[in-house]
């Protein structure tokens, strides 16, 4: 470039017309004639078992033929960390090869490929890492992701696997680099939106983000991610893991045409435990020797004549548990002494149960016991007692994990949340985040999802998002010839209510529209557009009003009734409530909300659709703000912040002060001291030009090594940071 020292690294022709320069002086690009504006590259973050059948998955399954017909055809992206390619995961023989594939982004790719994994692309260069030119898996979080979405049947420690849309194929972008899989910069992302949507990718799952909310005309990546779906591709986001705040959905899936996800419960957990006659029941293992293999024998209640107590505190008979799990009562002497005294009694495991004032499960410091043992709570413990009275009884002790059934009525607390940027409603619906067991990479030890095995159980939005791709790879092979936006509002507006255990709704900007339901995904003859409906932030005399489009795809022609669910007081209605549509028609109905000296608060509810004809409501979800734009809430980007820094060294925080609406405050100007320690407080900056709300302190932390703790203050809301100089 005459006049600049710029080098260009590459460029951006589909999802937007853009260069990626390397570059010292961008205010010298900017002068440039025909340069529109020059945004800086920012790093973004990494953001099959009972899944399946919270999402109703084998039903769906069934209704198109089986499970061999889930996802056929469809090419999914994952814009990721890479693959371990040679995980039994990934190994389909029986697909068809497609014409025009296997595509590479190096000849040296090209021999990795299969009839599986048909494209790999990295961008270390744009990451500015040597390249490796291979799309492996350091990491392990790419693998991960690649399975949940579209796996093969394969079987793990917990039981069979298998992918949302087994019969899939994948593509694979490799837009984090380096050795440990953590470096990852916009560019490399906007790159291979790009590249994904030239190679023919039919959807495409980011399971990534930005932390901290650029405003919506000057997000690139979120702009990339609507002119790929306005190309025919579509996009599935993780919304992110900064919940629970509000306001922390993370780009980009605050794009407008991407399906944002959220992360609810699954219905099992892993945990070691101890199985007797058929009942697992929760443990917590010692910190001594663990056995390699589960620890099955009689169980015995060491309560006697001797020792009617159960406490085990001095020593028994030589050889009274002679070959035998030894049932323990926490007492008040030591594990050590517990489990020594049962060793020498011939016991081949130990169980020690709480005692009734402290009746949770607990882990034991046993300090040199050598005896495998377990601590479990008071509850299962006098389960177990009155068991073993009159009968025998063989536990087994196992010191790896077993399944637990949980409640899944529960949103992942880490799962970001809502308003978006735009103060749209994100996520759009949630999907499970927790306990996911899914595959590993196996190659490279220092990875954060390594597992020799191949295995593991992993939380994160980044598992609800795939699980959305995989679903949606289902539907469209199942429904071919639908556009974009008809196949989204399949997937958001056929999902169940997210029903909390407290038996109220999840609101909104919690849950969106709901929990992914497939099977009513695959037979909705139903589509709405949008798939929500924001009427924004505003006063307390609201008078607004959207217009929603639906579509009638059934066969016949269809009467719909439209009504309106609230937990508020009901300010929403519809107009008209019922409505023809002739098959394959589209007819509008308007939502209007109005209201006089409102509260301030949120506002929100449903808009719910069910045609005669159809056997599936179709769920939109509207929300409208009033805020009173007092600060209640301090959130900090946790992401961008470091817990330990090298003493007298200048470090920042950064965060947003909120209003119990969830909108972010710009007219407060907080105040932040230091509150212990020997550092201090240097300069605030408002970033709200670019990031709605964010402010920017920096610090100095002291001289001397220990926590310097900051104090952030505005109105109500007030937090404490710490981080400790070494």
């Amino acid at each position: 470039m005459t006049g600049t020292t710029a080098t260009v690294l590459d460029s951006v022709e589909l999802v937007a017309n853009a260069l990626i320069v390397e570059t010292k002086d961008p205010d010298a690009l900017r002068a440039l004639p025909g340069v529109a504006n020059v945004l800086p590259v920012y790093q973004v973050h990494h953001n099959l078992d009972a899944m399946a059948a919270v999402h109703h998955v084998p039903e769906a399954w069934a209704r198109i033929g089986g499970q061999g017909n889930a996802g056929a055809g469809i090419k999914i992206g994952i814009l990721d960390t890479g693959i371990d390619r040679d995980h039994a995961g990934f190994q389909d023989d029986s697909l068809a090869a497609l014409p025009g594939y296997p595509r590479a982004s190096d000849d040296a790719i090209l021999p990795t490929l299969s009839k599986k994994v048909i494209v790999g692309r990295q961008y270390d260069r744009l990451n500015r890492v040597t390249s490796s030119l291979d799309i492996a898996d350091h990491m392990g979080h790419g693998t991960a992701v690649a399975m949940v979405a579209a796996g093969m049947s394969n079987k793990g420690p917990y039981g069979l696997i298998t992918g949302f849309a087994p019969k899939a194929y994948l593509g694979v972008y490799r837009v984090f680099s380096g050795d440990l899989g953590d470096t990852g910069g916009s560019s490399a992302v906007i790159k291979a939106i790009d590249d994904a949507v030239a190679d023919g990718m039919d959807i495409i799952n980011m399971s990534l983000g930005f932390g901290s909310d650029i405003r919506i005309d000057l997000d690139v990546i979120a702009d990339a991610v609507d002119r790929a779906s306005a190309a025919g591709v579509i996009v599935v986001v993780a919304a992110g893991n900064a919940g629970p705040d509000s306001f922390t959905v993370a780009s980009p899936a605050v794009a407008s045409s991407a399906i944002s996800a959220g992360a609810s419960y699954n219905a099992r957990f892993f945990a070691v435990g101890v199985q007797v006659d058929d009942q697992a029941l929760l443990g917590i293992a010692g910190n001594g020797p663990v056995p390699a293999q589960a620890i099955s024998a009689e169980l015995i209640d060491v309560a006697s004549d001797s020792d009617p107590t159960g406490l085990l505190c001095s020593p028994t008979t030589s050889g009274a548990f002679q070959g035998k799990i030894a049932l323990i009562l926490r007492g008040t002497c030591t594990f050590e002494q517990n489990l020594d005294n049962a060793q020498s009694s011939g016991a081949v495991g130990g169980l020690v149960y709480a005692a009734e004032a402290s009746p949770d499960a607990f882990r034991m410091g046993v300090a040199g016991a050598q005896l495998p043992a377990m601590g479990i709570s008071n509850s299962d413990g006098v389960k177990l007692k009155n068991r073993v009275k009159d009968s025998s009884a063989v536990a087994t002790l196992q010191f790896a994990a077993l399944p637990f059934v949980q409640d899944t009525k529960k949103m992942a607390s880490f799962s970001s949340r809502g308003p978006s940027v735009d103060m749209g409603i994100k996520p759009d619906l949630v999907a499970v985040g927790t306990d996911v067991s899914t595959a590993a990479q196996s190659k490279f030890p220092d990875g954060e999802v390594f597992a020799k095995s191949g295995y593991g159980v992993i939380n994160g939005t980044s598992f609800s998002s795939p699980a959305m791709a995989g679903a949606m790879a289902v539907v469209k092979g199942a429904r071919p010839g639908l556009s974009v936006a008809q196949y989204r509002s399949l997937l958001v507006n056929s999902a169940s209510p997210m029903i909390l255990t407290d038996g109220t709704v999840a609101p909104v900007m919690i849950a969106g529209a709901g929990i992914l339901n497939l099977d009513a995904a695959v037979t909705s003859t139903t589509v709405l557009s949008p798939v929500s409906a924001t009427f924004g932030v505003g006063d307390r005399n609201p008078d607004r009003s959207r217009e929603i489009q639906i579509t009638n795809l059934g066969s016949d022609a269809d009467t719909f009734a439209i009504t309106i669910s609230s937990t508020d007081s009901n300010q929403a209605a519809v107009e008209p409530a019922s409505i023809v549509i002739p098959a394959g028609a589209s007819r509008k109905v308007v939502l209007n909300f109005k209201g006089k000296d409102i509260t301030n608060g949120q506002y929100q509810g449903f808009m719910k659709v069910k045609g005669e004809n159809s056997s599936q409501e179709s769920r939109m979800a509207y929300w409208y703000a009033a805020p009173s734009y007092i600060p209640v809430k301090v959130n900090v980007l946790e992401n961008y912040l470091p817990t330990s820094a090298r003493i007298n060294t200048n470090q920042s925080i950064a965060f947003i002060l909120l209003d119990a609406t969830g909108v972010p405050i710009t007219t407060e100007t907080p105040k932040i001291t230091l509150v212990s320690g020997d550092g201090r407080v240097g300069a605030l900056k408002s970033y709200d030009p670019f990031n709605p709300g964010l402010w920017e302190v920096s610090v100095r932390l002291g001289p001397v090594a220990g926590p310097n703790v900051f104090h952030i203050e505005s109105g109500d809301a007030k937090r404490d940071v710490t981080i400790s100089g070494q």
